[in-house]
């Protein structure tokens, strides 16, 4: 499908969704309570799961945002598979909260976990770079795809930790064409961090093309 197609998609896309939005109103993700996305209460209780969080995996930092409570699992489901991409502002500031609190001594730059081509076609967007936006635009961040997605995988959620690690093994490369100087400070985002292959994946990558520092910034850690 070609750039031109693909815009057109979108932008249908895009209408039909304000359509059915204006005869059918938007529900909150959290109580299903009708009027937006995320209702007042909810987007206060969401608040309160925010946590300096940070793990070691594998020998690198993954910083995390939030527990991954009921209510956060629900407004990401409703934000990555129902494509409701108004919620990026909402999820992305906590992740802006947990940046605030990392002290970094060199300008960094933040590369969001690449989605295999397919996949990001059906979903419409790659909510890591949505995400990535949101930080950047909050507190100047630099958003570089430094990163690609080489083949499609299996949906990690469904896999045991063994058949992560092989799933992903080998499907990141440092994106062709990327032209510049490989950045000294990287922070790899996605939204959820549970086993970590596929962060130390991308961790591993980066490292090899001689990214100095590599941090991971998840919005919650998913064990």
């Amino acid at each position: 499908m070609t750039d031109y197609v693909l815009k057109i998609f979108f932008s249908i896309r895009k209408g039909w969704c304000f359509t059915v939005n204006l005869i059918f109103p938007q529900r909150c993700a959290g109580c299903d309570v009708s009027g937006s996305s995320l209702c007042g209460g909810c987007l206060r209780k969401l608040g309160e799961v925010f946590i300096q969080g940070e793990i070691c995996v594998d020998g690198f930092t993954v910083f995390f945002a939030a527990e991954h409570s009921e209510l956060l699992k629900k407004v990401l489901h409703r934000f990555k598979y129902i494509s409701d991409d108004a919620l990026a502002e909402v999820l992305g500031m906590l992740l802006v909260m947990r940046m605030k609190k990392i002290i970094v001594s060199a300008p960094y730059t933040l590369t969001p976990i690449p989605l295999h081509h397919a996949r990001e076609r059906e979903r419409g967007f790659n909510q890591s770079e949505l995400l990535a936006g949101v930080i950047s635009r909050a507190l100047g961040g630099r958003v570089v795809h430094v990163l690609e997605r080489r083949r499609e995988t299996r949906v990690q959620a469904t896999l045991s930790r063994k058949e992560r690690i092989y799933n992903v093994r080998g499907a990141f490369g440092m994106r062709k064409g990327f032209v510049g100087k490989v950045p000294e400070t990287v922070f790899v985002l996605d939204d959820v961090i549970t086993t970590g292959s596929t962060f130390v994946e991308c961790a591993r990558v980066l490292r090899a093309a001689g990214v100095r520092r590599v941090y991971g910034i998840m919005l919650a850690h998913g064990l």
